[in-house]
């Protein structure tokens, strides 16, 4: 688990050390760096991917998080020549420490005195990095597949919009974990699950998906238990 961000230089933050635990809130008016806190995890991860990390340095315009120009990403009261720092450490006491230059107009923070950078975080590296932006994926007739090349960035897609693809192809396997099992339903399959905890919003439901694979979409649809029996089928 991540223990730790320190950013230095990096957007609003002229040095600031961020302290994690297994649920962290960030709150606060506009303009703080709510979303900043999230963008160094995210420009640490896309670059890590797309192999760009140990060599060329930071992308900061990607799959997961486009920050414009390195000129948009230094710290305003920041020197051009001060490094961009990003230091995450973790609850086993591991540290990786990344220092990028700021090349005005560049689309990149190359390394600071072409250092490689540590390539390998599990936590940002690995699959279990999910994302979702405050902008979801709203009603839709149908969603499309997870695309290959940006699932590997982020499998549930930024706004959401691969996760009925998910729910379809995983629907009968067991969740991974019982603390996530829905105190009424002792179902432990995905679907299962998803409708018990989504009939905490109002009505109980069913969910219903189909896929259609030669267009690479998926359709969902959703019926009303009442009384013990299912409605009609809704779009």
């Amino acid at each position: 688990m991540l223990e730790s961000i320190h950013l230095i230089n990096f957007k609003c933050f002229a040095d600031e050390k961020i302290p994690l635990r297994p649920l962290t809130v960030l709150s606060g008016v506009n303009g703080m760096g709510k979303s900043t806190v999230l963008q160094s995890l995210l420009v640490l991860r896309q670059s890590i991917i797309s192999n760009t990390i140990a060599n060329e340095g930071a992308l900061i315009n990607g799959p997961l998080v486009s920050l414009g120009a390195a000129d948009d990403v230094l710290h305003d009261n920041a020197q051009d020549e001060e490094c961009i720092e990003i230091v995450i450490e973790t609850d086993t006491g591991d540290k990786y420490a990344y220092s990028f230059q700021c090349v005005k107009s560049s689309n990149t923070l190359p390394n600071t005195d072409n250092r490689s950078q540590p390539n390998e975080i599990n936590i940002l590296s690995g699959t279990k990095f999910f994302y979702l932006t405050a902008e979801r994926t709203g009603p839709r007739t149908s969603f499309p597949f997870t695309d290959y090349e940006l699932g590997k960035y982020n499998p549930i897609g930024n706004s959401g919009e691969y996760s009925s693809y998910i729910l379809s192809r995983n629907e009968r396997k067991k969740i991974g974990t019982e603390k996530l099992k829905h105190k009424k339903q002792i179902i432990l399959d995905l679907r299962a699950q998803v409708e018990a905890w989504m009939s905490e919003l109002g009505q109980k439901i069913q969910i219903h998906t189909i896929e259609h694979p030669k267009m690479d979409m998926v359709g969902m649809e959703f019926s009303f238990v009442r009384d013990g029996l299912p409605s009609m089928n809704y779009r």
